[in-house]
């Protein structure tokens, strides 16, 4: 009878094993023909976050899990001890997938060490290979849980489960239910964004396909939506259904789309001269010196529009701006030109700091009751299409210069800090950003360029000095604030006319530092976003007090000493290979007892 009970309850294992090789399967088609999976089934068809691991066409990790569920079947079926650890791993993998898969998964798990036993037989001649099965599933584990962690999973678990999921002020710039309720206009409507809880990519779009049903049961309208930078929704919905839909528990914070203005040009304390020996004062030119001039690599300026024509922005006739996002038209004010001119003017006494690179010009800023600023889902979908770019076009490497913020308190404040660091580490897209014209007060930092993983910048004259209005650390969250500095002080660049100005602020040694970096970058395309901005830091000439500081951060930018720094860190691709490499290592070590028993029975013969 008791046997009778194992055997049935290994029944149910198969079957488990069964559909979820046959569900995943289903949903590796359905990726294919790009028809969403619905996420109440995601327990069945695999976490989305699986479908866009690495630069593969195809849903790699789906598949293997498929045949890992056949295998454990096949083996099963044959009452091969082989079979128990593979589905050790599978469970432990599945208990991320919660709810269900939690409960699911953990039964099971613990179903099969009560009968694994007696199913199999185990018998004392196959003890012996038990340890080493058992450090094959632990490096599977490993390596398993390693791709989780890197494509998101974990980090979605964590909320889950802590119950941070569900709008609950998890934001410090959320709205409240108060302030929604003062928001509403004439038709009784609220504008607002809403950041949804999954990782970007298939799962927030995933997410975001069952969340407007909500939306539209309540009368609501979905008026643009951001799945690469960010897992955004901007809708209209009715001030009396706001309370109701705040309770849906895919919410994570709800933002005003907040207009705030640009920081344009600061006046100067004297006259000095820059850009014409601004690449000098940031050692760039050893790196032109062995061909590094940002070729292949393309900056993308999310600012107020680029004059493609320009005479200083074509080369070889024809444009440096290789593609456009334009939301109010090609440009609406020079700002956005002349930060242009900062990292790739190809005049040969003004040079950019990255004269061989290419640009991408993000429009996003415009003129409203006259005033020149951006509205917060702008600029949000603004970053959403630069990764959309980056990754359609794999061939170029693409950073991110942003010469504007905002106050670190408004509301959406943290919607761009996120969302900036999520372009860095998620997206592996270096975000360089003005840490303001705030000074000299501390705590100062506009936002997102105090962001945690970005890389923020001050201004400093000709002199090395600190500009009297670069924005001061700390941030506001104790954070060290700014990271490092650049020419910014009377930089001499050119207007959408071709015209020579003379200005000040942050939002040119922004683009200065930015072009540096596409140096940097040019020949060593296999760090990661976050590698780079550390070789920023630790590579940078202290200025003012010895060591960090809050005016000058770690000091002044220089070319030479971060491509050095650079060359200190291993590139991150490796340890990418090496979590893909796990679970096969892993595997191997599971078959070795057999196929080493397999041998010396053939020497044997």
């Amino acid at each position: 009878m008791a046997s009778d009970r194992v055997e049935k309850i290994i029944d149910i294992v198969q079957l488990f094993f069964l559909i979820k090789m046959a569900a995943v399967f289903i949903g590796v088609a359905l990726f294919l023909l790009k028809i969403g999976s619905p996420s109440i089934l995601s327990f069945l068809f695999e976490d989305a976050a699986f479908y866009t691991f690495g630069s593969l066409p195809i849903p790699v990790i789906p598949l293997l899990m498929a045949v890992g569920y056949g295998f454990v079947n096949w083996e099963y079926s044959r009452k091969n001890i082989i079979g128990v650890p593979i589905a050790v791993v599978l469970f432990v993998i599945n208990i991320f997938n919660y709810p269900i898969g939690t409960v699911v998964s953990g039964v099971l798990l613990i179903i099969l060490i009560f009968t694994a036993k007696p199913f199999f037989g185990i018998k004392k001649q196959v003890m012996h290979t038990m340890p080493v099965r058992a450090i094959g599933a632990v490096v599977m584990i490993l390596g398993m849980v390693s791709i989780m962690w890197s494509v998101g999973i974990i980090d979605e678990f964590q909320r889950q489960v802590s119950g941070m999921a569900p709008f609950s002020g998890y934001s410090v710039n959320s709205l409240s239910l108060q302030d929604l309720g003062n928001m509403s206009d004439e038709n009784g409507d609220v504008q607002v964004i809403i950041e949804l809880t999954r990782p970007v990519g298939t799962s927030a779009l995933e997410q975001q396909d069952v969340f407007s049903v909500a939306v539209q049961n309540i009368g609501g309208q979905i008026i643009s939506r951001t799945t690469y930078a960010s897992n955004t929704m901007l809708v209209n919905i009715p001030a009396d259904a706001v309370a109701n839909i705040l309770l849906n528990k895919n919410i994570r914070a709800v933002y005003e789309n907040t207009f705030f203005p640009l920081q344009l040009s600061e006046p100067s304390e004297s006259l000095v001269i820059m850009l014409d020996d601004s690449y000098q004062l940031v050692n760039v030119e050893p790196l032109w010196g062995q061909g590094m001039t940002g070729k292949n690599v393309v900056v993308a300026v999310v600012d107020t529009g680029i004059n493609h024509d320009m005479e200083w922005l074509m080369r070889n006739g024809s444009s440096v701006v290789i593609d456009s996002y334009e939301l109010y038209g090609e440009y609406v004010h020079e700002h956005g030109t002349m930060c242009a001119s900062c990292i790739c003017s190809q005049n040969l006494t003004y040079r950019g700091t990255a004269p061989g690179c290419s640009l991408l010009n993000v429009e996003v800023f415009h003129w409203e009751n006259g005033e020149l600023g951006a509205n917060l889902n702008d600029i949000v979908t603004g970053w959403d299409w630069v990764v959309q770019w980056a990754q359609e076009h794999p061939e170029y490497r693409v950073i991110c210069s942003n010469s504007f913020g905002g106050d670190p308190w408004m509301s959406g404040a943290d919607l761009l800090r996120n969302t900036a660091n999520n372009m860095v580490t998620n997206n592996n897209i270096p975000m360089v950003i003005a840490a303001g014209n705030e000074g000299p007060g501390s705590s100062t930092i506009s936002s997102p360029g105090d962001g945690k993983d970005v890389l923020s910048v001050g201004a400093v004259d000709d002199s090395l000095n600190i500009a009297y209005f670069s924005s001061r650390g700390p941030a506001i969250d104790g954070g060290k604030k700014p990271d490092v500095v650049a020419p910014g002080v009377d930089v001499h660049l050119f207007d959408p006319d071709g015209s020579l100005q003379t200005v000040s602020g942050t939002s040119f040694s922004t683009p200065t530092t930015a072009g540096v970096m596409a140096c940097v970058v040019q020949q060593n395309k296999d760090y990661k976003a976050s590698q780079v901005i550390n070789a920023f830091k630790a590579g940078s000439d202290d200025l003012g007090a010895a060591g960090y500081d809050y005016d000058y951060g770690n000091g002044i930018v220089d070319g030479e000493k971060t491509l050095n720094a650079l060359h200190n860190q291993v590139p991150e691709g490796v340890y990418t290979i090496l979590f893909g490499v796990l679970p096969f290592v892993g595997f191997g070590i599971i078959m070795s007892p057999e196929l080493f028993k397999k041998k010396k029975e053939g020497d044997d013969e």
